[in-house]
C-alpha cells in the first residue's frame, strides 16, 4: 500500500487521519472546492492487473479529481457527498474507504510488531469512514454508528459489550450503552517476507482493538462491516469494504464456463478505441459478455456477436434481452464469417479459450488447435480502419 511520501520504512511516522482529511497527498481536491459540511474521503478500488490506466482515466472523468494508480488498484480522493458516484465505474471490481495509513517501525519481535501495526489507528477518524460506509448500504442502517472512545464507558458497559450481552450494573448511575452497534470482522492481507507475525495474528490484534475502542461485536459470518488490514512490508493501511459483491457481476444474467468479467470487457472495448456509429463484432462471443458491456457503455455503436456452441447462443440471448439495445447474436463458424466485405469497423474478442478448450458436445464442429486466421476478419473490416482484435494472454 502506498504511504505518505517522506515516510521511509523503519521510521515511525504520524498516521494520516483515515486518509480523510490530509490535503498533502496527490489527488486531493483543494479545500476551497469543498461544499459546506462535506469532507474529503479516500476510496480505493481494485482493478484487473493491466487495466489500471483505463480505470484511472475513467475515474478522473467521473470524480473530477486526480487519481493515483498502483498495480491492481487505484485510489480516488473526493468529497464524501460524491462517493456514491463511484458505483457507476465500469472498470473497477470492489470499493473500499480508507480509514488510515501509516509507516511503522517493525523490530522483528512479534508482540511489539503487532502492537505497532494496530495502535496507531485507534485515534483515526473512524466516524467519517463509517459514515461513508453507511451511504453505500442498500437499505437504511439501523445500527448506532457513533464511535465513542473507550474511556467514556463504565467498566460494566465494556464487559457487556465484550460479552455481547445486555446485562449492566443496575447500581451504576452511568447511562447504559446501546448494544445495536454493527458487528464486524477483520481480514488481513500481507505483502513481504520479513514479518514476524501471521495474517491471522494481525487480524486478531486489530479485531480486539476495534472491539475495545469502538464497542463493535465480532461476527465472522453474519457481519455488517468488514475491516481490512493491509500490510505491505512496513506500510500499513486499514480500509472498510463498501461493496459486498464484486461489481463485475452486475450485467450478466447467465454465466458460462468462459464468461469474461464485465470489467475486463470494458477494458478491451476501451483499448479498441471504438467510436459512435461503428459496427463492432465479437466472432467468438461465448455468452456475449463483451457485447453486453458494449451496449451499456457505448450506446452509439452496433454490436454483432456470433458463436458455434448452441448453449452459448442461448445464454447470449438471455443476457442480451434485458438490455433492449442495438445488438444481435448469430450462429456461425468464426473461420467463415457470413459478413459482407468492408462492413465491420472493429473486432473485439477473447481468444484465450480458443486455444485450450475442446468441446465434446455432439454437433460442435469447431475444435480449435490454435488461434484462427485473421484473414476472415481482415476481409470484413472497413478499409479506413485496421482490424482491432484484442487478445488476452494466459
Amino acid at each position: 500500500m502506498a504511504a505518505p511520501r517522506g515516510s521511509p520504512c523503519g521510521t515511525q511516522s504520524t498516521p494520516s487521519a483515515g486518509g480523510l482529511a490530509d490535503s498533502s497527498l496527490d489527488g486531493h481536491l483543494p479545500m476551497a472546492q469543498l461544499e459546506e459540511g462535506s469532507y474529503l474521503c479516500e476510496i480505493e478500488c481494485t482493478v484487473t492487473t493491466g487495466l489500471e490506466q483505463i480505470a484511472k482515466e475513467e475515474a478522473e472523468r467521473l470524480a473530477g479529481s486526480r487519481v493515483s494508480a498502483e498495480r491492481g488498484k487505484i485510489a480516488i480522493q473526493l468529497q464524501n457527498t460524491n462517493a456514491l458516484k463511484l458505483l457507476s465505474l465500469h472498470s473497477v471490481d470492489n470499493l473500499f474507504v480508507v480509514v488510515g495509513r501509516s509507516s511503522v517501525a517493525l523490530s522483528g519481535e512479534k508482540k511489539s510488531d503487532l502492537i505497532q501495526v494496530t495502535k496507531s489507528f485507534l485515534h483515526a477518524d473512524w466516524k467519517r469512514a463509517v459514515d461513508v460506509w453507511k451511504c453505500f448500504q442498500p437499505s437504511p442502517v439501523e445500527h448506532d454508528l457513533e464511535c465513542r472512545p473507550m474511556d467514556s464507558w463504565t467498566r460494566s458497559e465494556m464487559c457487556s459489550l465484550m460479552l455481547n450481552t445486555s446485562q449492566h450494573d443496575a447500581a451504576s448511575d452511568q447511562p447504559s450503552h446501546p448494544l445495536n452497534f454493527p458487528s464486524f470482522r477483520v481480514s488481513c492481507h500481507r505483502v513481504g517476507a520479513n514479518h514476524s507475525f501471521s495474517s491471522v495474528e494481525a487480524a486478531g490484534y486489530l479485531g480486539a482493538a476495534v472491539s475495545s475502542y469502538l464497542g463493535w461485536p465480532v461476527s465472522l459470518r453474519q457481519y455488517d462491516v468488514e475491516v481490512n488490514l493491509n500490510v505491505d512490508n512496513c506500510l500499513v493501511c486499514i480500509t472498510l469494504t463498501l461493496t459486498r459483491a464484486s461489481l463485475y457481476r452486475r450485467n450478466i444474467v447467465h454465466f458460462g464456463p468462459t464468461t469474461l468479467k464485465a470489467t475486463i470487457c470494458y477494458g478491451l472495448l476501451r483499448f479498441a478505441e471504438i467510436e459512435d456509429g461503428e459496427v463492432v463484432v465479437d466472432p467468438m462471443c461465448g455468452t456475449s459478455a463483451i457485447a453486453v458491456e458494449g451496449v451499456i457503455c457505448f450506446p452509439g455503436c452496433f454490436f454483432v456477436t456470433g458463436e458455434n456452441y448452441p448453449e452459448a447462443i442461448d445464454r447470449s440471448y438471455q443476457n442480451m434481452q434485458p438490455r433492449g439495445r442495438p445488438a444481435d447474436v448469430v450462429r456461425w463458424d468464426a473461420c467463415h464469417l457470413p459478413l459482407r466485405d468492408q462492413s465491420v469497423d472493429a473486432f473485439v474478442s477473447d481468444l484465450v479459450h480458443a486455444e485450450t478448450t475442446v468441446v465434446s458436445t455432439p454437433g460442435y464442429s469447431a475444435r480449435w488447435q490454435g488461434r484462427p486466421s485473421a484473414a476472415p476478419a481482415e476481409q470484413c473490416c472497413c478499409p479506413k480502419t485496421q482490424v482491432r482484435c484484442q487478445l488476452l494472454s494466459k
